[in-house]
């Protein structure tokens, strides 16, 4: 399944004034205050791949088989322990107001960065082909970067995003490691790019 607009979830994750109506009755409007939960056995592609469509997911695999017999006394089993969940939740509220947020397990980022991937293609090639580190000091303009991007695209069949996506991810995930540059050429006009990242080209599995 691809999600050719985001907007709808965007509006009910957001805060925004969302429009609905009650079954056989008048329209009305509305601002979403729920904790949304979606499963499934996977995420949706998605078109939209801006950073705030991104930052909405929370995503947590359930990557255990069950394989035995279901177990017939699992609700009344689950029942018994309400109370000592209860216990640990209100523990772990605590402890996230403390420290101003929940901890964010390895675990669901890499889901987050895996999901980020697959839907968009710019963030895909900077995880396959980019390496950030402070110690490289060779500039790589702006051109070389899209030139590789497209050419990775090309080789593997992949949509080309805007070159402001592409900039914007660069700047995002190398943040700790990159500076801007301007690179001047002989008889060119300046050009912005990069230190402290480098290319290397991985080619496409078949």
């Amino acid at each position: 399944m691809t999600l050719n607009s985001t907007a709808e979830i965007k509006k009910i994750t957001g805060e925004d004034p969302v429009n609905a109506e009650r079954k056989m009755g008048q329209p009305f409007t509305f601002i979403s205050q729920a904790t949304n939960l979606f499963a499934g056995n996977k995420m949706p592609k998605s078109s939209g791949t801006s950073f705030g469509w991104f930052r909405r997911w929370l995503i947590v695999p359930l990557e255990r088989t069950i394989q035995e017999a279901p177990d017939l006394e699992l609700e009344p089993k689950m029942h018994s322990e309400l109370e000592g969940a209860l216990v640990l939740a209100v523990r772990g509220l605590k402890q996230a107001m403390e420290q101003g947020g929940f901890d964010t397990p390895d675990l669901v980022k890499e889901a987050s960065k895996n999901y980020e991937y697959s839907c968009s293609s710019a963030a895909y090639f900077i995880n396959e082909s980019i390496k950030f580190d402070s110690r490289h000091t060779t500039p790589i303009s702006r051109s070389q970067l899209v030139d590789a991007y497209e050419n990775f695209c090309r080789a593997r069949r992949l949509f080309v995003e805007s070159r402001q996506r592409l900039y914007e991810l660069i700047e995002d995930l190398g943040s700790a490691h990159i500076k801007e540059k301007w690179l001047t050429r002989s008889g060119a006009s300046d050009e912005r790019g990069f230190i402290g990242m480098r290319i290397f080209y991985a080619l496409p599995a078949y």
